[in-house]
């Protein structure tokens, strides 16, 4: 059985460990910019100024990150336990902001290392450039990410490792392959919370009739949601683009494949799933992996959008 472990580290440097776990929920997804983990733990002491949180499975490091909240109790066992919440560092992609503006002549390296300095978050070295971005107010640093990521190379970010930026697909990718003897479950999901049927877009004067565009798996599903938008500045060179990148990303992760298994085999985000008879080398474009005293059980997704599987 997969053996795992906590670390909590304080704001001097201490750190406290236990691999006395009573439950955890980890998961990762493509269209979300960090991991995250919930879990209770039993450990000898209190930390009194917790900073940060490290989790490893069989010591491979799946999560470091931030604590979003964190409790210290005394439970009916008279044992104390550790109750918390944590995201990645790169959650905080999503919580800073650029100057809003034109930047030129922008790759992935001087998006992520000349403007905000973001602890332990690295990313993949990729010099591409592209001519501009704009940023617009109050959009956040991954917003820019992405819009980079989709006018460089036709793809969405995402994050490698515990906090590692990436927009291109791995290329060494590992293979997760399950047959009737190793699932527990497989089976299929269909989504439909986030697509949008037509999308409206000023143009610089303000008027809506000349920037439209219609989802037809949006129809062909009787789903009718109609979005009016304001000029979006990112894509001035071809404004039809924008509206093209918006209805790809409204049908994220609409249908995809998955398969559990007892265990946990090390594989991230961009590794492949094959279930056997069904399909072969897909992307793993979603990660739960969940575990209590009885042990530890893995589920992995496979997207088929507009940006992955394709």
């Amino acid at each position: 059985m997969p053996t795992v472990r906590l670390e909590l580290t304080d704001i001097s440097g201490s750190v406290y460990s236990s691999v006395d776990c009573f439950s955890f929920y980890f998961e990762k997804e493509s269209y979300t910019p960090y991991t995250s983990l919930n879990g209770t733990f039993y450990l000898n002491t209190a930390v009194a100024n917790p900073k940060e949180v490290s989790f490893y499975i069989d010591e491979k490091k799946v999560h470091y990150g931030i604590i979003d909240t964190i409790d210290f109790c005394v439970g009916l066992s008279g044992k104390l336990m550790v109750k918390l919440k944590s995201k990645g560092f790169t959650s905080m992609l999503t919580q800073n902001q650029l100057e809003p503006g034109l930047k030129a002549n922008v790759s992935l390296n001087s998006l992520m290392d000349s403007f905000i300095n973001i602890p332990n978050v690295t990313h993949e070295d990729n010099s591409n450039t592209q001519n501009y971005i704009y940023v617009k107010k109050n959009s956040s640093m991954w917003d820019s990410i992405a819009n980079l990521s989709y006018k460089l190379m036709g793809t969405y970010p995402y994050i490698e490792g515990t906090n590692t930026v990436r927009i291109s697909p791995k290329a060494n990718p590992k293979n997760v392959s399950l047959n009737n003897e190793k699932m527990l479950s497989y089976g299929i999901i269909n989504d439909y919370t986030k697509i949008i049927s037509d999308y409206h877009m000023q143009d610089i004067n303000g008027d809506y009739s000349i920037y439209n565009l219609s989802n037809p798996a949006a129809y062909s599903r009787n789903i009718i949601r109609h979005k009016h938008i304001d000029l979006d500045r990112q894509y001035l060179y071809s404004p039809q683009d924008a509206l093209v990148y918006k209805i790809a990303h409204s049908m994220r992760g609409f249908f995809s494949y998955y398969g559990e298994y007892q265990g946990y085999s090390g594989e991230d985000l961009s590794d492949t799933l094959t279930i056997s008879g069904i399909i072969t080398n897909a992307r793993i474009n979603r990660i739960e992996i969940s575990g209590n005293a009885k042990g530890i059980t893995t589920k992995c997704y496979t997207y088929f959008d507009s940006f992955f599987n394709q």
